[in-house]
């Protein structure tokens, strides 16, 4: 199944077990480069946050009132 059909029909993806595998790697993997990327950025510009993300606090209901 090329890319382009898979593109057009997302339940395809759901009904084949190894491009649904692959699909979740890839968005598991994107998420923590980009939140890796936002801890990296946010604790060089403001040392704060990085304390707020080594304690989990981050993109939390609790964190919103610290914020």
């Amino acid at each position: 199944m090329s890319l382009r059909a898979i593109a057009w029909q997302p339940h395809a993806i759901q009904s084949d077990p190894v491009l649904f595998a692959i699909a979740s790697f890839l968005a598991m993997t994107w998420r923590l480069i980009l939140r890796f990327e936002l801890q990296y950025l946010l604790s060089q510009c403001f040392p704060f946050f990085l304390h707020l993300f080594q304690l989990g606090l981050f993109g939390t209901v609790g964190s919103v009132g610290l914020l």
